[in-house]
């Protein structure tokens, strides 16, 4: 079994690739330790930067909520600020 299951890129860039389900809440981020903050990290869907009140973020279990939900099947990028 591998130590990481993202792409080299996702590796390197401190990213990860989530993709939406239809609901407000993302499947929840796996980074090693999980970001504690909002700030250590971006978001990104279709190559373009949220703003950080379009989302929250639940550093207990790592499940950031959007609002509004985005649509089934969209891909969104997490890009960790701080390693």
């Amino acid at each position: 079994m591998p130590l990481f299951t993202g792409t080299q890129r996702q590796y390197y860039d401190a990213s990860q690739t989530v993709v939406s389900t239809g609901a407000a809440a993302l499947p929840a981020l796996t980074f090693d330790p999980l970001p504690a903050l909002e700030t250590e990290f971006d978001v990104f869907v279709g190559g373009d930067e949220l703003n950080a009140n379009l989302y929250s973020y639940n550093a207990s279990n790592g499940v950031i909520t959007m609002a509004p939900a985005l649509a089934n099947g969209t891909s969104v990028v997490v890009r960790q600020i701080t390693q």
